[in-house]
């Protein structure tokens, strides 16, 4: 119960803040209410992208050999060309 009274505080001083900094930052009206709405829903898109990121599954990217084969050689260009040391490893590895 105690952490669901300090979410709500927690929240409520985040809206009065985002509520004063959109007033006395905008002037015209229909800018200021969006960021003010935008304000007050952050908690709350926050909320969802972290329980959506902890509790889904993400599909991995298959490896492409002839990529890493292509970096390699895009490097080895460059080395040629401005010197230097050779980045390694490369990214698709």
């Amino acid at each position: 119960m105690m952490f669901l009274k300090l979410l709500a505080t927690a929240y409520l001083l985040c809206s009065i803040i985002a509520i004063a900094m959109a007033r006395a930052a905008i002037r015209d009206k229909s800018p200021r209410l969006f960021f003010m709405f935008l304000g007050l829903a952050m908690p709350f898109i926050f909320l969802y992208a972290a329980v959506r990121t902890l509790f889904s599954e993400r599909r991995m990217i298959p490896y492409d050999g002839e990529l890493a084969r292509v970096e390699d050689e895009i490097e080895a260009e460059r080395v040629r060309l401005f010197g230097g040391d050779v980045t390694c490893p490369s990214f698709s590895t």
